[in-house]
């Protein structure tokens, strides 16, 4: 098959369930807990955190999205979340990348969006309220 009249995220596809889920995560454009899924939609972002958070590799995954070269907002945050768990010292470490944040992300809870401030989360991060809204299954 040539690559080039392949979709352009065919590649995706060929992952590992967890790689695929980090990518998600990677480049999700907010940071949201579950809300609602479409049963034939592409894996939202909660649903990537779940699969991340029950796999074996989740403390290098969220590690990994928390200490990328650039800083995605949503994709620190899914980290954050993560480690809480699963390294709470490293959590601890990483919060001043929040901290320090004068930017806005977009937010969804309870399947409404909002913009914030990044630094407005630190928290509810700290007190593992992300963790567990994350954890929650989808409202239906």
């Amino acid at each position: 098959m040539l690559l080039i009249l392949a979709p352009t995220d065919w590649w995706l596809g060929q992952l590992d369930p967890v790689w695929r889920a980090a990518y998600t995560l990677r480049y999700a454009s907010t940071f949201a807990a579950p809300c609602a899924e479409v049963a034939s939609g592409p894996v939202s972002a909660p649903e990537a955190w779940r699969l991340v958070f029950t796999s074996p590799r989740a403390d290098s995954v969220f590690k990994e999205l928390v200490y990328s070269d650039d800083i995605h907002y949503p994709a620190l945050l899914y980290g954050l979340a993560g480690i809480y768990s699963t390294d709470p010292t490293f959590f601890a470490e990483a919060l001043p990348r929040v901290r320090v944040a004068t930017d806005s992300v977009t937010i969804s809870v309870s399947c409404a969006k909002q913009r914030v401030p990044v630094a407005s989360l630190i928290t509810d991060l700290r007190s593992g309220t992300w963790t567990r809204r994350l954890q929650e299954p989808p409202l239906q």
